[in-house]
């Protein structure tokens, strides 16, 4: 099986080129992520593209780097491994296909996938690239889109992904640690970052505030039936409202060492790492702030809607 893109993508000066700020092993790693979502649609698997890799080609332009794919897929878990052990065993880009179980929460209906390429850096060893799969149908509805990404990638193929009103729903259920996000005291200090940063520029695009509401209740329905959770749309709203406000009384980010644990604690400890994962743009704590600002103006226009 052939590479879906042109072979020039997949070398070192393409990644030197497209790198942004980031390193061009990362620029590497999200390549073969794209890689992997037009060889499934190419093979035709039934699936929906999701995440933060969604983005680059929901929205065209690339704003950040999200290594993981995601998808979500009604097919059954089977039929979903051999797709991906075949992809890997006949795909030139890439040489082994590892399937992984959910560790913490193998009830969850996922698998995961690592998928192992030669990296053009001689000094990375046996990298791989996550893809995830929901086994589950998509809450809302999506749209189909080329599998393109500006000039870092660009296949012959189609997939569907995301609304910008949907994604922006989905996206803001992942902010808030203690409803619906991720935890605090697990490592993932610079995710929740990514899903501010990705909530804040989806609602400056042109966005359906009713299919954000219906697609918000759709994801809650979902999520809370999956992580056997009865959080209300009111706790999540108010947990990403104290997350979105701790930082926003500080003009620079205070020290590490004289915070507690808690929201602002590790808002600081994961900046520098979210900055890492950025194309082109200077984002300095200046930004961050205003990120901020921008998801709790979408909260207030969510609550005035609903009142």
């Amino acid at each position: 099986m052939t590479t879906r893109a042109d072979p020039s993508t997949f070398t070192r000066e393409h990644y030197e080129a497209h790198r942004g700020v980031a390193s061009p092993r990362l620029c590497e790693l999200v390549v073969h992520s794209l890689e992997v979502i037009a060889q499934l649609s190419h093979a035709g698997l039934a699936f929906r593209f999701k995440g933060g890799n969604s983005q680059l080609i929901l929205l065209h332009e690339p704003r950040r780097f999200s290594i993981d794919a995601d998808i979500v897929t009604t097919v059954p878990r089977e039929e979903l491994v051999a797709a991906v052990e075949s992809l890997a065993a006949r795909c030139e880009r890439f040489h082994r296909c590892e399937v992984r179980p959910h560790k913490t929460k193998p009830w969850l209906p996922m698998v995961s996938f690592k998928l192992y390429f030669s990296s053009v850096f001689p000094e990375e060893e046996d990298p791989f690239v996550m893809l995830d799969a929901v086994l589950e149908p998509p809450p809302y509805p999506g749209v189909r889109v080329p599998v393109r990404c500006g000039s870092l990638y660009a296949a012959p193929d189609s997939v569907e992904a995301p609304t910008v009103s949907g994604l922006l729903a989905d996206k803001l259920l992942c902010i808030g640690p203690s409803t619906l996000g991720i935890p605090l005291g697990k490592g993932k200090d610079a995710h929740r970052l990514k899903h501010v940063f990705d909530v804040a520029t989806l609602s400056r695009f042109d966005y359906d505030l009713e299919r954000t509401l219906d697609a918000l209740r759709a994801c809650m329905r979902q999520e809370n039936r999956i992580q056997k959770s009865e959080w209300s749309l009111a706790q999540v709203l108010e947990d990403t409202r104290t997350f979105c406000s701790a930082p926003l009384e500080f003009p620079e980010p205070p020290p590490l060492d004289a915070l507690e644990p808690g929201y602002l604690q590790e808002i600081v400890r994961g900046f520098p790492d979210f900055r890492s994962v950025l194309f082109s743009e200077s984002y300095p704590w200046e930004r961050f702030l205003e990120d901020c600002r921008q998801v709790l103006r979408l909260l207030e226009r969510i609550e005035r809607t609903q009142a």
